[in-house]
């Protein structure tokens, strides 16, 4: 059974997490979740983890109204990693905005690795033809229209399992609408690190994801530079036996052998690689 922590942040507020011990463990993995998606979604994964030998911890971003989005990453991210024991390797799994944030916490450098599932850059303008239109509808028209009050919708709009601050919504938009996403100069956000983490990644695109097309998780992943993607795999509906994995998929329990496994052993050989070295 999981132990559930507070994580401190640096402007005082708590913000909820579980920690899923590993017997004598090799590594640590913290889940950072996608926008409106609570951690108990990621629950089973992390108890994979941790029968593995990874300990893990899931985790909520803070959901006052106001918050900007960038708090989640430079604030929240922050927090978790900060809480981490220095003597054991330490990864982090950042699902969609998870993998887009994770460089603005101060203490990213820290990290062992990278594992970005179905992380993008936002902008609308990397979606084809098929969903070009509905992200441009989305930026330009549907978060200005309803990111206005304290809440947004997400529940009633089928986008996301739980409502998120407007405040956070509101700043996705203004990123959607600039080819840098978040990296725009014009956005005052200290995005440095993402230029310096020189560390070993694995990144996960799935065919069928219509929040994640390739030319996305491209246009993130050469947000980070330095890092030594180790493995790139995109994913197809007929690699995964005719499945479909789309944007949540990869941690479904049915995902176990296929996805789960194969990302424990890039985990365990990128912590004996760095002991070797």
């Amino acid at each position: 059974m999981p132990t559930e922590k507070l994580f401190e942040c640096s402007d005082g507020t708590h913000i909820a997490g579980d920690y899923f011990a590993a017997d004598t463990p090799h590594a640590m993995v913290i889940i950072a979740p996608a926008m409106g998606v609570p951690r108990g979604f990621y629950r089973r994964f992390a108890i994979f983890l941790a029968t593995c030998g990874i300990g893990a911890i899931t985790f909520d971003y803070r959901d006052a109204p106001g918050t900007p989005m960038a708090d989640w990453g430079r604030l929240d991210i922050e927090a978790v990693i900060s809480s981490c024991d220095d003597d054991i390797p330490l990864f982090l799994v950042g699902h969609s905005c998870g993998g887009q944030l994770a460089g603005l916490a101060p203490h990213a450098g820290s990290l062992d690795g990278l594992i970005f599932i179905a992380a993008q850059s936002g902008y609308w303008g990397h979606w084809g033809e098929r969903g070009r239109a509905g992200m441009w509808l989305l930026a330009h028209a549907l978060i200005p229209l309803l990111a206005r009050g304290r809440y947004f919708p997400a529940r009633r709009l089928r986008m996301f399992p739980i409502d998120v601050p407007a405040s956070v919504v509101a700043q996705w938009g203004r990123w959607i609408r600039s080819p840098r996403y978040l990296f725009d100069p014009a956005n005052n956000l200290d995005t440095r690190r993402y230029r310096e983490l020189a560390l070993p990644a694995l990144a996960y695109g799935f065919a069928d994801d219509g929040y994640a097309p390739p030319a996305a998780i491209d246009a993130l992943l050469d947000e980070y530079p330095q890092a030594s993607i180790t493995a790139r795999r995109h994913i197809g509906r007929d690699d995964a036996g005719g499945q479909g994995i789309g944007h949540m998929g990869f941690f479904r329990d049915r995902m176990q052998d296929f996805l789960w496994q194969p990302t424990v052993d890039w985990i365990l050989d990128t912590v004996q690689q760095r002991d070797a070295g």
